[in-house]
């Protein structure tokens, strides 16, 4: 070999081994840099299903209180509504029951409005005891 292209071969190794060691390390930065994403990519997945898993947990959790609630209101509606029926067949059978004499429809006296009031407050305790009694 000649003097000058042995000058040169060992820059030239250098400068090749330069260029190979950097396309290696691009190569190993594309291969961790893609390990990474791919790392972040199933996180984010993971992280996606729990907060689903959380949201249709918090759905059913809301859907079962709002059923809770419904059923309380309904239980509540139609005890309302037991009463006012209770309650109206009282007041019917009361009419029925009671008949003011017609003496007190238009008292003439003081002793007369008594003696009206203490009828009709006898009449309520009787009827009070009969229907407490059915």
């Amino acid at each position: 070999m000649d003097k000058e292209t042995s000058f040169w071969r060992l820059p030239l190794q250098i400068a090749a081994g330069v260029v190979i060691f950097c396309l290696f390390a691009a190569l190993v930065q594309t291969v961790v840099l893609s390990i990474v994403a791919y790392q972040a990519q199933q996180s984010s997945m993971v992280d996606s299903e729990r907060e689903l898993r959380q949201s249709q947990e918090l759905y059913h959790q809301r859907a079962q209180e709002a059923r809770a609630k419904a059923d309380s209101l309904q239980a509540a509606a139609d005890q309302v509504r037991i009463q006012a029926d209770a309650d109206r067949r009282k007041a019917v059978a009361w009419a029925e029951f009671y008949h003011q004499p017609v003496k007190c429809d238009r008292p003439a006296d003081f002793d007369v409005n008594i003696e009206c009031g203490n009828a009709y407050i006898r009449a309520k305790r009787e009827f009070e005891a009969k229907w407490g009694s059915n």
